[in-house]
């Protein structure tokens, strides 16, 4: 975010993305904008992203733990790696 190539995006952070910074329509541009103004703004917007992204992680391993089905899924996330 901080590439000269996302000064003018307009898009959000991660196409889909629900989280509070994506929804609220806070583009890549203004977040460039906002880190090479060294505005504590900007930090809260990526911090909020995120977290999203760890909660819906962490939900993830929750859930296949449950299922039982955790081996798996750590083969497959490491797989990927």
């Amino acid at each position: 975010l901080r590439s000269a190539s996302c000064a003018r995006n307009k898009g959000p952070i991660l196409e889909g993305c629900e989280c509070s910074t994506c929804s609220q329509g806070f583009s890549r541009g203004y977040i460039h904008h906002l880190l090479n103004c060294n505005e504590m703004l900007a930090e809260v917007l990526l911090e909020a992203h995120n977290t999203h992204h760890m909660m819906l992680f962490f939900e993830s391993i929750r859930k296949s733990i449950e299922r039982g089905k955790f081996d798996e899924y750590k083969s497959k996330l490491l797989s990927n790696v």
